[in-house]
């Protein structure tokens, strides 16, 4: 399989909160695109993305799933990512691995926690943004109140490029063409010169080209799309796409969206690495440069075992390659390079700047970890990561201390996997505590630990470790 071209790619992080739809998009996706026959449901737990135990029992998405689709000659890399604050370090740990943030609200519900911090966190990473507003088909949905929800909450730069029409069975594009009938709320032209407006501001010259000439549709359109462009990635605008994953309204508007508005990696904001102090800004121009990628996840396939996924940003990484892994001085061999879709993969022979993969097998490849071809790219990491600090807490014991050796294994794996679960040993108390996101979040990893290695764990509140010891009696006087 070639290598795809780095001008073609569209990578794109979708996130919001539990509940929002964000999976069921993610099918409808993939089935207008052609990659599926038929969409399957979270209730039936035959999705692409949710194909864990874990995640068909709990029935909803407990990991970051990277699948891919094409779409007018865009390869538009699509990484759906859980909703439910217990997971959301996986969520964040994806961020380096794209240009494009597309949060998902749900219309009846507007937003919502994730949905404030997601937005958050992006913006303070220099990362574009735009919201998807999803299930609006939903007759209990006000969907001009969530347009003022999304302005009350991010500001005015989160305007509508589309709008709904025919009772939500469609929506009508409002920047491109902003041709049709009537909408549900504002009139298509309206909108057009909101977001015309909005754009211009980021371009002087053609700011005074439109205050002179007062039409935005005299203007030039090759221009309009370079600056609507330009705030995109300034953070000057965040568009708003209305979508009905269930009924497909809108959908094919936003492969539109994604695969001619959204920046290329060769157009997105740059990543930031630190090295010996020092910034570094890999090239996504350089295909025949030393190699640097990021692993952004890593996680356990039943067929092929440890899998690190991970991002190039810079250079062309071929199967079968010697990289170095962090500071390590000893190159480690690469296996395969694999496609991923969802629980599938694929083999390729290489893999360009900008693009997704994984490989698997190579123990010393964890979650963070930087992968390169050069020395002199020794002790380069990424700009740290916002991570949510593991503040829940367990004390666990083995039910079967004969267990204890492949314990230690079976959690190293874990740790490696996830950012925010860590196991330590208190000594002022003598217990092991683990410590997560929330009780949802270490369930999860006691059921993982359970399936991959039959290790049980008996769990209770852990014991307060006090500092000071009473000393002797004391008699006190009012």
């Amino acid at each position: 399989m070639a290598v795809r071209p780095t001008a073609a790619l569209r990578n794109i992080l979708l996130t919001g909160h539990g509940g929002c739809g964000k999976t069921t998009l993610t099918e409808r996706l993939l089935l207008d695109a052609g990659v599926l026959t038929r969409m399957g449901t979270v209730e039936d737990g035959n999705t692409a993305s949710d194909w864990t135990e874990e995640e068909k029992h709990h029935k909803h998405s407990l990991q970051p799933s990277v699948l891919h689709f094409d779409h007018d000659g865009a390869h538009i890399n699509l990484i759906d990512t859980p909703g439910m604050t217990d997971f959301l370090g996986h969520t964040i740990g994806c961020l380096p691995a794209v240009e494009m943030v597309a949060v998902v609200v749900d219309a009846a519900k507007g937003v919502e926690s994730v949905t404030r911090r997601i937005m958050s966190i992006s913006s303070d990473r220099n990362l574009p943004r735009m919201v998807i507003v999803n299930k609006i088909d939903d007759t209990k949905a006000d969907l001009s109140e969530v347009m003022d929800a999304l302005n009350e909450a991010f500001g005015s730069t989160c305007l509508p490029i589309n709008l709904p029409a025919e009772g939500r069975a469609s929506v009508i594009d409002v920047f491109e063409h902003h041709e049709g009938g009537a909408t549900e709320f504002s009139g298509v032209d309206e909108a057009h010169t909101r977001i015309v407006e909005q754009v211009v501001e980021v371009d002087e010259d053609l700011m005074s080209e439109y205050l002179e000439v007062g039409d935005a549709d005299a203007l030039d359109k090759k221009k309009v799309h370079a600056a609507f462009e330009r705030a995109l990635r300034e953070g000057h605008l965040v568009p708003v796409c209305f979508v009905s994953a269930k009924t497909g309204a809108g959908v094919g508007e936003l492969m539109h969206v994604f695969s001619h508005l959204c920046p290329s990696p060769l157009e997105g904001n740059p990543r930031t690495f630190i090295m010996g102090g020092e910034e570094f800004h890999p090239d996504s121009t350089s295909a025949d440069g030393h190699v640097v990628a990021h692993v952004f996840k890593v996680t356990s396939d039943p067929f092929v075992g440890k899998l690190g996924i991970f991002r190039v940003h810079q250079g062309t990484i071929k199967a079968k390659d010697e990289l170095y892994v962090n500071e390590e001085r000893k190159a480690v061999r690469l296996g395969h390079l694999l496609r991923l879709q969802g629980k599938d993969h694929t083999e390729v022979d290489a893999i360009g700047p900008g693009d997704l993969a994984a490989v698997s097998k190579i123990d010393e490849v964890a979650f963070d970890a930087v992968l390169h071809s050069s020395h002199d790219s020794d002790g380069m990491r990424l700009r740290a990561l916002p991570l949510p600090k593991p503040m829940y807490g367990q004390a666990i014991e083995l039910t079967n201390h004969a267990d204890e050796a492949k314990f230690s294994g079976a959690v190293g794996k874990l740790q490696a996997e996830d950012p925010c679960f860590v196991v330590e040993r208190i000594a002022a108390t003598k217990q092991t505590v683990m410590r997560g996101l929330g009780e949802l979040h270490l369930r999860v990893i006691l059921e993982k630990l359970k399936a991959a290695s039959g290790i049980v764990l008996e769990t209770s509140q852990p014991k307060v470790a006090y500092k000071e010891t009473i000393q002797s009696q004391a008699e006190g006087h009012h």
